[in-house]
């Protein structure tokens, strides 16, 4: 019953990532006084998480991330599935870096198009063609 209870709240946590994480541990980004809010992580564990996620990214320098769902946690010597399953509902795993969406425009690719993106009137702008 506890892992069904388990997996329903996992399920919910990927299915609703925009509800406020207010409270939440990102895992792989998490320093160890957050680490160590969580139930059966003491500030023991929350260094081995720590060196683990470090010694993780040096030997695997093209990922970004260390724990991909809130299981892989168990990789970390000490933990097992009952203390992560004590924390599902406060972690959570996200990239460090988030990419932001910008309206930045694209610069000109010739120099007619930057004369045409320059123009401060329309009348100044009819006399440029682009080909």
């Amino acid at each position: 019953m506890a892992k069904f209870l388990a997996t329903i709240a996992l399920s919910l946590m990927l299915v609703f990532p925009v509800f406020a994480q207010e409270g939440k541990v990102n895992i792989n980004t998490a320093n160890a006084q957050q680490l160590d809010t969580l139930k059966g992580i003491g500030p023991k564990k929350a260094q081995a998480i720590i060196d683990y996620r470090k010694g993780f990214l040096e030997e695997n320098q093209d990922s970004k991330l260390v724990f991909e769902t809130p299981m892989d946690l168990t990789q970390v010597r000490g933990i097992g599935p009952k203390t992560v399953e004590k924390n599902l509902d406060v972690i959570i795993v996200e990239d460090e870096v988030e990419e932001v969406e910008t309206d930045e425009e694209v610069a000109p690719s010739t120099p007619d198009e930057q004369a045409k993106n320059d123009c401060i009137t329309d009348s100044q702008c009819e006399d440029i063609k682009l080909v």
